[in-house]
């Protein structure tokens, strides 16, 4: 390898100079690129191609989705960064980066139902919620700072219906993107 860009020498290890070690990524990546003259062949995630005997080898960027994933497991991962900040708006964030998420295709964190309690039971008062929060009796809910959160924005009121717990939506905020992931059921979604 003649030249590498800096991103190419921390993300692979392969320095320029260095041999082509037999039975390696990148040494398939060359092999195919040497049987396709001129054509961009990929192997295990990684494209070449052979052109006036020089191969060059890539890493083609992630799509556009799995950067936007990326960067939002960075926030939800990076409460360092968060300290200091009040609760609710540390839950807001969380929340809302969880919700984006859910619409990326990611899954809503679900909390057994002890944990959904005991932390709903500081969030509620953060978040100023005027509606009684019914104690979970079921197995768990979604992440209760997803659940207080929704229930301050598009609310009118939570009610358990045996191990199901309801968010009830205002009128007219049914349709609502971030609602999304969530099933409803009439004018209310399902936290369980």
């Amino acid at each position: 390898m003649l030249k590498a860009t800096r991103t190419w020498d921390e993300e692979t290890g392969c320095l320029p100079g260095a041999a082509v070690e037999p039975g390696t990524r990148l040494s398939a990546c060359l092999e195919a690129a040497g049987g396709a003259s001129g054509v961009v062949v990929s192997r295990d995630g990684w494209t070449a191609r052979l052109a006036r005997e020089r191969a060059w080898v890539a890493i083609p960027p992630d799509g556009i989705l799995d950067r936007a994933r990326d960067v939002l497991d960075g926030i939800a991962h990076e409460r360092a960064l968060w300290e200091g900040i009040a609760p609710a708006q540390e839950a807001r964030v969380l929340a809302l980066t969880l919700l984006l998420g859910a619409r990326l295709g990611a899954p809503l964190p679900r909390v057994p139902a002890e944990v959904w309690n005991r932390r709903m039971a500081g969030l509620a008062p953060a978040f100023g919620l005027r509606m009684a929060v019914p104690r979970l009796a079921g197995l768990g809910a979604v992440d209760p700072r997803v659940a207080a959160y929704l229930a301050a924005e598009l609310g009118s009121e939570m009610v358990s219906d045996g191990d199901d717990l309801l968010l009830r939506i205002r009128p007219g905020l049914k349709q609502d993107d971030r609602l999304v992931g969530l099933v409803q059921v009439g004018n209310a979604v399902r936290l369980t």
